[in-house]
C-alpha cells in the first residue's frame, strides 16, 4: 500500500480538502483508498467537522483511525492527514511526506526549504497553496525553481480561488448568530459570493447577474431586491431587521430549497460585523470544494497526481 503523509506547519492551509481531492481522485481510479486525520496538538481527539466531510467524500468505510492506519497492508493508497505536531508520520513507518505550505508575498524559497528539511529522503515534495493568481507567474519562475534547487521538490501550486476560501453558509449565519427559519440542509454550501441589497441604477437582473453562486444580505421587507436574487442563482438570503419574508418570496423560497435566516440588525450593521476580519478567514472543508479541487488537480499539480499508485 502507497503511504502519503500530508502535512503543514500550521492550521487551516487547505490540507484536508487537498488530501481528500486526492483520495477521490485515486477512487476515481478504481483504487482502494483509505484515509485517517490525525488528531491536532490542539484538539485532543481526530474527530471534527472534517472527519464528517471524509466520510461524505469517501464513504465511512474508507475513513479509520490512525491506530487502524498503522497496520494497514492491503493494496491501495492510504493517506494519513496531521499537523507536525502529531506522531502519526512516526507510527507510519514507511510513508512519504507531503509538506503543504500557505503561499505569503514575502516568502522566499528558504522559508519552504526550513520547513522541508526534517524530513530528509521521507519528503516526496512540496505543494504551494492559495498563490494570488498575479503572482502564479513569478512563482512559477522564481520561487518554484528556487525551493527545487535548494533539493526540494515541489508537487504543485494550487493558486488562490474563491470557492475554496469560502465559508459556507452555516458558518455565516453562525457568526452573524442568525435564526435560521429554511431549508437548513442548504447551509453547507459555500458562501462564494456575498452581496448586499441596495439601491442601484441598474435593475435587480443586471445588479445581481453577475453570478449565480451568492449569498444575499438585504432588508426582509424588499421583496424588490429578495425576487430577483433568486432568479439570478442563489445560495441563500439572509434577512435584516428582524422581520420574516413576504408571502409571495416564501413560496418562492420553497421553490428554490434555499436557506433563510433572519438577523435583528440592520444591513449596514451586518455588513459592518462581518467586515471586521470574518471575510478574511479561509474557510473550512466541505464537499463540493473536495470535489471541485479533485476535478482541477490534474493540471494544478501533475506531480501530485502522479504519487497516486496506477
Amino acid at each position: 500500500m502507497v503511504q502519503l503523509h500530508i502535512i503543514s506547519t500550521e492550521p487551516n492551509v487547505g490540507k484536508t480538502v487537498l488530501s481528500l481531492a486526492l483520495a477521490t481522485l485515486a477512487a476515481r481510479g478504481g483504487i482502494s483508498v483509505r484515509y485517517s486525520r490525525a488528531a491536532e496538538p490542539s484538539s485532543g481527539n481526530g474527530e471534527s467537522s472534517d472527519t464528517t466531510v471524509a466520510q461524505e467524500a469517501l464513504g465511512a468505510e474508507s475513513v479509520i483511525s490512525v491506530e487502524s492506519a498503522a497496520s494497514e497492508s492491503d493494496d491501495g493508497l492510504l493517506i494519513v492527514e496531521g499537523s507536525m505536531g502529531t506522531s502519526a508520520g512516526a507510527a507510519l513507518g514507511g510513508s512519504s511526506t507531503v509538506l503543504v505550505v500557505w503561499y505569503r508575498g514575502e516568502m522566499i524559497a528558504a522559508d519552504v526549504l526550513d520547513a522541508a528539511e526534517p524530513f530528509g529522503d521521507r519528503l516526496a515534495g512540496v505543494v504551494l497553496n492559495n498563490v494570488p493568481k498575479l503572482r502564479m507567474h513569478e512563482a512559477a519562475r522564481n520561487l518554484v525553481p528556487e525551493i527545487e534547487s535548494g533539493g526540494a521538490r515541489v508537487l504543485g501550486v494550487v493558486p488562490q480561488d474563491r470557492l475554496l476560501l469560502a465559508p459556507t453558509v452555516g458558518e455565516l449565519v453562525e457568526f452573524l448568530d442568525a435564526e435560521v427559519i429554511a431549508f437548513p440542509e442548504g447551509l453547507e454550501e459555500p458562501a462564494e459570493n456575498l452581496m448586499m441589497g441596495a439601491l442601484a441604477m441598474d435593475g435587480g437582473i443586471h445588479y445581481y447577474g453577475d453570478t449565480d453562486r451568492k449569498v444575499v444580505i438585504t432588508r426582509w421587507d424588499r421583496p424588490d431586491l429578495q425576487m430577483p436574487a433568486m432568479a439570478t442563482g442563489c445560495q441563500g438570503l439572509i434577512l435584516t431587521n428582524g422581520g420574516r419574508p413576504i408571502p409571495y418570496v416564501w413560496n418562492r423560497v420553497q421553490e428554490l430549497q434555499i436557506p433563510v435566516a433572519l438577523v435583528q440588525s440592520g444591513t449596514v450593521a451586518t455588513a459592518n460585523k462581518l467586515g471586521n476580519g470574518f471575510l478574511a478567514g479561509r474557510g473550512t472543508a466541505s464537499r463540493r470544494k473536495v470535489g471541485y479541487l479533485a476535478d482541477a488537480l490534474t493540471g494544478l499539480a501533475p506531480r501530485f497526481v502522479g504519487l497516486i499508485p496506477t
